[in-house]
């Protein structure tokens, strides 16, 4: 595959690397140990969107930025099991994982309590920036939010813009330019509280129904001009 049909998200590394600077002083142990990012994303694919990455909260210390290779080991991880079988349900041949934020900590409630941190909201909206550009990069045929919090910041406008609902489809769409990309919410497809196998199979569907019908109606105008 060419690297056109990617977009490289490893040359924001800079910019991920310098929001650190607005991080609220309290959270400084975040601060060190610096960005984990995904090195590319498929463009025109399958888009997964998570909140931020793990980390062993027993390690002490600072690290170094971090940007993992998604071909050698990225998406090995029993995480992306489910996630990969939902692309080949889809028969979308493209699949990426991004997180909104680039910080490293396990507890959610570390990144909840950032968000609404007085003093941490430069970094927030910088790190939003960055995942908006991510989006916007690869341009994928469909989103999929696999996190309560990535979602709640999707739904509230706060990191996607105001987003249209299309109530045939019954789902939102978020634009690139001329392109109209539906954004589904989930929970989390793996893990002790992943959704349950009626819910990921009605994921599963929507997603097809909705992708179809878009085909179908491209097709249509494509006749009709």
């Amino acid at each position: 595959m060419m690297a056109t049909d990617y977009y490289i998200v490893g040359n924001l590394r800079k910019d991920y690397e310098e929001s650190y600077s607005k991080l609220g002083h309290r959270w400084k142990v975040y601060a060190q140990r610096k960005y984990d990012i995904i090195d590319k994303v498929q463009k025109d694919g399958l888009l997964l969107v998570g909140i931020n990455p793990s980390f062993d909260e027993g390690f002490e210390g600072s690290c170094e930025g971090e940007v993992r290779d998604s071909e050698n080991g990225g998406y090995q991880h029993p995480y992306f099991t489910k996630p990969k079988k939902l692309n080949e349900e889809i028969g979308i041949s493209r699949f990426s994982h991004v997180d909104m934020f680039s910080l490293r900590t396990r507890p959610q409630h570390v990144v909840q309590d950032i968000v609404n941190d007085p003093d941490s909201q430069e970094f927030v909206e910088e790190q939003l920036k960055l995942f908006r550009m991510i989006v916007d990069g690869a341009s994928p045929r469909a989103i999929v939010v696999v996190n309560a919090l990535a979602s709640h910041l999707i739904r509230t406008g706060r990191a996607l813009g105001d987003l249209d609902y299309d109530e045939e489809l019954g789902v939102a769409m978020y634009k690139i330019g001329e392109k109209r990309v539906p954004v589904f919410y989930s929970g989390m497809l793996s893990g002790a509280h992943a959704i349950d196998n009626g819910s990921f199979d009605r994921l599963i569907w929507h997603i097809k129904y909705v992708l179809n019908m878009q085909s179908e109606n491209s097709s249509q105008l494509r006749v009709n001009s």
